[in-house]
């Protein structure tokens, strides 16, 4: 039998009921872990019996991979969700543990006393104008797939990158202007401007996805870090090390997209996905290297397009292919088709 994901999240937030009130009064450490390991076993479980391609990738990005992660940071009082703001209440605490948001760096009452918010409260039209514009994007993405067979591979691939990219911003700062906007809490935004990137460092630390980035370097990063290190001076940590905790970022990175790929297409690991992600960690390390021995220093001009282009020549070499191969890019594109035919029949959609 088929779930829906309002189920799951409805379980889920049951669930973590048992997390606020029960498991964090816990002991921190192993027996938090032993506590919580229904409940990971439920994420890793459930998104296999969501019946669409969208259910299943939104479900098991949000709660097997960022929801399960913090979960673990939560069994030694680390990550987002530990934070005291977050931690306060319980729909606080839900929000930023589901939803995958972030508080700004700055104290949540300072926000409030500086009286900002996500939407920037003055500004709040500006955000839904974005969203509505991103949202007509889609739609014309949706009719222009009907004749992909007519269009160059090229193209195509550009198409899919442009929907990747529209479709989780839309999701990400409409959920974050929803709980600013009832909170009167500034969030950290997921993206920023990933199409002006000038190297991957700067692509995947800096503009893309920046929840994930955020949450890598918590339960990733600097725990390859604690290891090195007799204290948590992070100051005083020779580079190469460094590197390694940023290899180890984009490896784990690889294998959690491996399982969510799994999800997706309902079909074995081929590993590529991982190959992408470990082949962009090891030049995100070498590039890191670069640039503090040799203090090279490239222009921007010539830096932002040739990261654009390996970004985009890497993903149509070993990001794409296994969803291509298991046909889940023709279903994704079938149910958002059928999606924005419901939503807009005027367009003589069947």
């Amino acid at each position: 039998m088929a779930w829906s994901t309002l189920a799951m999240v409805a379980v889920s937030s049951v669930g973590l009921v048992y997390v606020y009130y029960g498991v964090m009064k816990l002991p921190k450490g192993v027996w938090r872990l032993f506590a919580l390991l229904p409940l990971i076993a439920f994420y890793i479980y459930m998104p296999l019996k969501l019946a669409t391609v969208f259910e299943r990738g939104f479900v098991s990005f949000l709660f097997t991979w960022l929801t399960t992660f913090k979960l673990l940071l939560l069994c030694w009082d680390a990550g987002p969700a530990a934070d005291p703001w977050g931690f306060s209440t319980f729909p606080r605490f839900l929000a930023v543990i589901s939803l995958s948001l972030q508080l700004k760096t700055k104290s949540a009452s300072q926000a409030r006393a500086a009286g900002g918010s996500g939407a920037h409260q003055g500004l709040w039209h500006i955000v839904l104008l974005r969203l509505f514009l991103k949202f007509l994007f889609l739609a014309l993405l949706s009719s222009i797939y009907s004749f992909r067979i007519q269009l160059p591979g090229w193209l195509i691939y550009m198409m899919y990158s442009f929907h990747i990219y529209v479709s989780c911003s839309l999701v990400f700062d409409g959920l974050a202007m929803i709980v600013s906007a009832a909170t009167g809490i500034e969030l950290e935004p997921a993206y920023n401007k990933p199409f002006l990137s000038s190297s991957l460092t700067d692509f995947w630390g800096k503009r893309w996805n920046l929840l994930v980035s955020n949450l890598m370097r918590t339960a990733v990063y600097e725990p390859v870090l604690y290891v090195y290190l007799d204290s948590q001076r992070f100051s005083q940590v020779p580079l190469w090390p460094r590197t390694l905790a940023l290899i180890s970022c984009f490896v784990v990175s690889g294998l959690m997209h491996e399982l969510l790929f799994v999800y997706i297409s309902l079909s074995w690991p081929t590993g590529e996905v991982t190959a992408f992600f470990t082949l962009h960690g090891i030049l995100a390390a070498l590039e890191v290297v670069i640039r503090r021995r040799f203090r090279l220093k490239v222009t921007k001009l010539v830096s932002i397009p040739i990261t654009l282009c390996f970004l985009f020549f890497s993903s149509i070499w070993l990001f794409y292919p296994p969803l291509f191969r298991a046909g889940t890019e023709e279903q994704a594109m079938a149910e958002f088709q059928h999606f924005f035919c419901k939503l807009l029949p005027e367009n003589g959609c069947s």
